[in-house]
C-alpha cells in the first residue's frame, strides 16, 4: 500500500470575506468564533483518532489470535515437536498412536505454510507494481522516495504498508489524517497473489505439466520441487512471474490514462530477452529452422541463438499485431506494448493465440454496451486471456 491517491474529501473553509481584488480573507471582527472553530475541529479530530483506535482493537486482537493459532499448528506437526513428543513409557500422543496422520498432518500444513510463502510474495510484488504504475509515468523515483500520503505528507509506517492487511486494519484511511485510501491498492495486491498462487499451483508443483515439450519429473510436489530444488523449473516460475508482473504495470498505467517512457519499455524488453539467452531452458518452444551452417550443430544454431531468435520472432509478430489492432480498432500503443512483451516472453505462437482469445473476450462483452465497453481497457481482458492461454497452453501447442 504505497503512494495514495489525492484526497477525495475537502478540508473545512474557515469563515472568510471576499475582498475587492477576489483574495479571501478572514474576518478579524470574529476572533472567538475562529477559536471555537478551531477548538472543535480539534476535538472532532481528536474524537475521529478514538473512534478509530477503538475500530481497529478488535481487528488487532483477531490477528494477534490467528496469528498465535498459527504458530501453534506449526509446533504441532514440527519434526522437533516429534522428537519431542517421542514414545515414552508413561504418555502416548499422536505421533505414537496414529504416525501415519501425524505425517500426513505434517504434510498438509507445509503444503498450506509454502502456499501462504507465494501468496505473501505475489501480493509483496503487487505492492511494488502500485508504486511503479504511479510513480513511472510521473518521472518519480522508485526506490529512494518513501510512501507518503499527498494529503498530510506523512510517511506510511512499516506496519501500515503491509500488503492488503495494512489496508484492512486501518479501515481503509490515512493513520494521521483520515483521509480515505483507494481500494485499488489492496485488490492489486491481491490480484497479483492470485496469479503468483495459480502459477505456483498448476506450473511449479505439478512439474510443468503446463508447459509445452517439457518433461515432467516422475515425482512431483512442494517436496521434490521446492524442497528437493527442481531449479529449472523454479527459474521458470520466476521468469513468468516477471512477464506476468511487467504485463500488470502496463495495466495499470493504462486504467490511469498514463503512459510508460521508451526507457521502460526498454528496461522490461531487456528483461525478458536476457534471461533465455542466458538459459534457453526458459524458451519451452524452440525455433524450428536453421539460422546458420554450423557443422557442430548439424545445421541447427547454438541453444542461445535459438532462444534470441524466439524472442525477437515473438516481439516483433507481437508489435505487427498490435499496430494492426490499433488500425482496425482504434486502440492505443499500450496494448501493442503489452503484445511486445508477450512475444519476447513466450513466442509468437503464445501472440496469436492470446490475441484471438482477447478478441473472443471482448466479443462477448458487446451486450453490455459501447459506453461500458470502452470502460474496460484491451489489456484487462488481455491479462485474463494470457492466465487462460497458460494453464491451457502444452494442450494448444499439442493441437495446433
Amino acid at each position: 500500500m504505497s503512494d495514495l491517491p489525492p484526497p477525495t474529501g475537502r478540508p473545512d473553509i474557515p469563515l472568510a470575506s471576499v475582498s475587492a481584488n477576489g483574495d479571501s480573507q478572514l474576518l478579524p471582527s470574529q476572533p472567538h468564533s475562529e477559536q471555537c472553530s478551531e477548538s472543535s475541529n480539534g476535538s472532532t479530530a481528536e474524537q475521529g483518532n478514538d473512534a478509530a483506535t477503538q475500530s481497529s482493537a478488535p481487528q488487532r486482537k483477531v490477528l494477534v489470535w490467528a496469528m498465535a493459532g498459527l504458530l501453534f499448528v506449526i509446533w504441532l506437526v514440527s519434526p522437533w515437536t516429534a522428537q519431542w513428543l517421542s514414545p515414552t513409557a508413561t504418555g502416548l500422543n499422536i505421533y505414537t498412536i496414529a504416525p501415519p496422520l501425524a505425517e500426513a498432518a505434517q504434510q498438509l500444513v507445509m503444503q498450506w505454510l509454502t502456499g501462504l510463502w507465494f501468496l505473501t510474495f505475489g501480493a509483496s510484488i503487487g505492492s511494488f507494481l502500485n508504486v511503479v504504475a504511479y510513480r513511472l509515468p510521473r518521472g518519480l523515483s522508485l526506490v529512494f522516495q518513501p510512501s507518503q500520503c499527498p494529503s498530510c505528507k506523512s510517511h506510511i509506517r512499516a506496519r501500515d504498508n503491509i500488503p492488503v492487511l495494512g489496508w484492512l486494519l486501518l479501515g481503509g484511511r490515512c493513520r494521521d489524517c483520515r483521509m480515505a485510501i483507494s481500494p485499488r491498492y489492496p485488490l492489486v495486491e491481491g490480484l497479483t497473489a492470485g496469479i503468483f498462487f495459480v502459477l505456483f499451483l498448476f506450473q511449479l508443483t505439478s512439474g510443468g505439466a503446463n508447459i509445452p515439450f517439457y518433461d515432467v519429473p516422475l515425482r512431483t510436489g512442494i517436496e521434490w520441487i521446492i524442497f528437493a530444488p527442481h531449479w529449472q523449473l523454479i527459474a521458470l516460475y520466476g521468469f513468468h512471474c516477471l512477464l506476468v508482473s511487467c504485463l500488470l504495470a502496463l495495466i495499470l498505467m493504462d486504467v490511469d490514462g498514463q503512459r510508460a517512457g521508451w526507457l521502460a519499455l526498454c528496461i522490461m524488453a531487456l528483461l525478458l530477452i536476457v534471461p533465455p539467452a542466458l538459459d534457453p531452458s526458459l524458451t519451452p518452444i524452440p525455433i524450428s529452422f536453421p539460422l546458420s551452417d554450423s557443422s557442430e550443430s548439424g545445421g541447427q544454431p547454438p541453444e542461445w541463438q535459438g532462444a534470441l531468435a524466439v524472442s525477437l520472432i515473438g516481439g516483433g509478430i507481437g508489435a505487427a499485431v498490435g499496430v494492426l489492432l490499433a488500425v482496425t480498432a482504434g486502440q492505443t500503443g499500450q496494448l501493442t506494448m503489452a503484445l511486445v512483451l508477450v512475444g519476447l516472453g513466450l513466442g509468437w505462437q503464445a501472440v496469436i493465440a492470446i490475441t484471438l482469445l482477447t478478441c473472443a473476450m471482448r466479443a462477448l462483452l458487446l451486450p453490455l454496451g459501447r459506453q461500458h465497453l470502452r470502460r474496460i481497457p484491451w489489456t484487462a481482458c488481455l491479462i485474463l486471456a494470457f492466465m487462460i492461454h497458460h494453464l491451457l497452453w502444452r494442450r494448444l501447442v499439442e493441437y495446433w
